[in-house]
């Protein structure tokens, strides 16, 4: 039996986030979801453990996969939310 959950995407903004940009990254997750329509939640967390990536996004599915990117530029975010996420069917 698979489970279902909310999707959400989450966003590193521990020390070693912010010190990379993170929070520009997540402004930028907020303003595509919202773009978009796409029910997600845009959810903060920690250190994930993997400075050397920051800022990190993990994106997590309504199936419970996961995709992980690394250093990502606030520019690349729309590209890596619609990927994974479609605006709400009418």
């Amino acid at each position: 039996m698979s489970v279902q959950s909310a999707p959400e995407i989450r966003i590193g903004l521990g020390t070693c986030g912010v010190a990379s940009g993170a929070e520009a990254v997540q402004g930028a997750a907020l303003h595509a979801a919202s773009k978009l329509g796409a029910p997600v939640k845009i959810k903060t967390v920690g250190c994930a453990g993997m400075c050397h990536l920051e800022p990190l996004i993990e994106i997590v599915e309504s199936d419970g996969k996961s995709s992980f990117y690394g250093r990502v530029p606030p520019g690349a975010v729309p590209n890596i939310v619609a990927r994974h996420f479609s605006p709400p069917r009418l």
